[in-house]
C-alpha cells in the first residue's frame, strides 16, 4: 500500500486485489482524473477490514485499475481518521493517532 496524503480514501488496484473481494462491489462508479489520465473508480463495501491490529466493520473503499505494478493500492490518512501518522521503515510499520 502507498500512503498518499492527497488521497481521502482506501483504493485497491483491481489487478493486485488477489483474494480481497468486497461485499457490494459496483454499488457505483466514478470517473476521476489522475496523473495517468481518466480512471474509473468503483465503490465497494467491505463487511470487515484489518490493517495490522486495527479492525473495521462496514467500511467503504474503492477499486480502480492499477496505474502501476509497484503497489497494491492507495491509503489516505483521512480514511484512517489520522491526525498524525508515523512510519517505521526499518520494521515496515505504519502507526497513527486519531
Amino acid at each position: 500500500m502507498l500512503v498518499d496524503t492527497g488521497a481521502q480514501e482506501l483504493s485497491l488496484f483491481e489487478s493486485h486485489s488477489g483474494s480481497v473481494s468486497p461485499d457490494n462491489q459496483g454499488a457505483g462508479q466514478e470517473y476521476r482524473t489522475s496523473m495517468p489520465g481518466l480512471v474509473v473508480v468503483k465503490k465497494a463495501e467491505f463487511d470487515e477490514l484489518t490493517l495490522g491490529t486495527t479492525h473495521w466493520a462496514r467500511r467503504e473503499g474503492f477499486f480502480m485499475e492499477a496505474p502501476s505494478t509497484l503497489f497494491d493500492g492507495l491509503l489516505g490518512p483521512r480514511w484512517l481518521g489520522a491526525k498524525r501518522i508515523g512510519f517505521d521503515l526499518e520494521h515496515k510499520v505504519i502507526s497513527w493517532e486519531k
